[in-house]
């Protein structure tokens, strides 16, 4: 499932690849799916990590800070980002480890918004807000991270920063962004490749799924718009692949 923040639907994406609202789902922001299935769920609006796990049972993973996006590795670590508050200059990105344990991990970013990790989830990206660029993070064996680098470089209008939001990988290691202009969508060399627009302008987010992950859903004004595509989704939740090296 995922959230169009500019209008605040929760969206879910059947078997078929069909998108339908989830007036059930948890409320937040932002929401991902853990390998054992359920729902991790992040908010502004509530400083909680909120789960509902495969069974439908509701708990609380994490307290005490107000999420912007969130994703979930194949071992079940998430990563949430947190943009800067009063009591900070910078933003923040936040492990919880299964069990619970959290590491604020700090970024040189004021406003974090969409995360996601890459197909071998050895690498973290992260989307900076207010600017034209997505942060690219090393993960190490026990989740940390490591060596940040401004890495993905986005178009954005004359007026305004890209308004990056939503991130997702395909199978192939490209990474694809909802922003201001439409999805952008960027090769593993960091480089943007393509604008696709969508009616209704800025895309919020977006998300790579259907029955054979080759159906595109990009959330726009209270609206979702499906276009089928040629690559295949690589979602985190499943075990890691390496893409083919990058062509330059």
């Amino acid at each position: 499932s995922f959230v169009d923040s500019g209008s605040g639907a929760v969206w879910r994406v059947n078997a078929d690849g069909a998108a339908v609202a989830d007036p059930r789902g948890l409320s937040g922001s932002a929401r991902a799916t853990p390998p054992a299935g359920g729902t991790v769920a992040v908010g502004r609006d509530a400083a909680a990590l909120p789960v509902r796990d495969g069974d439908g049972t509701p708990r609380t993973l994490a307290r005490g800070w107000h999420g912007r996006d969130v994703v979930v590795d194949a071992v079940g670590r998430a990563y949430a980002t947190e943009a800067a508050g009063a009591g900070s200059a910078t933003g923040a990105v936040h492990v919880v480890h299964p069990d619970g344990r959290a590491v604020r991990v700090d970024l040189d970013i004021p406003n974090p918004s969409g995360i996601c990790l890459s197909p071998a989830q050895t690498l973290l990206y992260v989307a900076d807000g207010d600017g034209r660029w997505v942060w690219s993070y090393s993960v190490s064996a026990d989740g940390g991270l490591a060596d940040g680098q401004r890495y993905y470089h986005l178009h954005q209008p004359d007026d305004a920063g890209a308004g990056a939001d939503g991130l997702a990988v395909d199978r192939a290691g490209r990474l694809w962004v909802a922003t201001r202009m439409g999805l952008q969508v960027c090769d593993q060399a960091g480089r943007g490749n393509a604008i696709i627009p969508v009616p209704g302008g800025r895309v919020t987010d977006l998300c790579l799924g259907g029955p054979e992950g080759n159906l595109l859903h990009a959330a726009c004004g209270g609206t979702v718009h499906v276009r089928r595509i040629k690559p295949r989704a690589a979602p985190p939740f499943l075990a890691p692949t390496t893409p083919p090296k990058p062509r330059l």
